[in-house]
């Protein structure tokens, strides 16, 4: 909304310019003044994008059912995420998967080697105390071949949430 206003004020100063030329030098000077104002606003840290990402913490959000399907081509997380938080929408969320090289299913995770990870966005629109399912294509390229058994694991890195 104060954009939109500032944007009015420019334009009403950019015609006072153009149809009162003894007024140019005030219409001018009002609207470097909304100019500065406007980059301000825009270009000031701490603005909205950095308080969406800290809304919902990672420890609200449960992703349950899980299922990796991995084929040569494409891998395929997908699941329902549950939003905990009382009052804020889940808008997306950052997942990171890491894809390993076990001796055997009941290994250590220590014991396994690390062959591939990917990082993708989830899109989602689940509100305050709601779930839904999900889907997150993922690619590992240059993934060399398994020599155990194919074990993944994921994190939820980012959350992104609004009113």
């Amino acid at each position: 909304m104060p954009i939109a206003a500032l944007l009015i004020v420019l334009a009403g100063s950019a015609a006072i310019a153009v149809l009162y030329p003894h007024l140019r030098l005030a219409a001018v000077l009002v609207m470097t003044l909304v100019g500065a104002l406007f980059a301000s606003l825009l270009f000031t840290p701490g603005s909205e994008t950095d308080s969406r990402t800290t809304r919902i913490p990672a420890s609200d959000v449960i992703l349950s059912d899980l299922d990796f399907t991995d084929d040569e081509r494409l891998a395929k997380l997908s699941g329902k995420v549950t939003n905990g938080s009382d009052s804020f929408t889940l808008r997306g969320m950052t997942i990171g998967v890491d894809v390993l090289d076990c001796p055997n299913a009941e290994a250590d995770k220590s014991d396994c080697t690390v062959i591939a990870s990917d990082t993708g966005e989830v899109f989602a629109n689940v509100p305050a105390g709601q779930a839904r399912s999900f889907s997150l294509p993922l690619r590992f390229p240059n993934r060399p071949e398994i020599e155990g058994v194919l074990v993944w694991q994921h994190s939820l890195i980012q959350t992104d949430a609004t009113r």
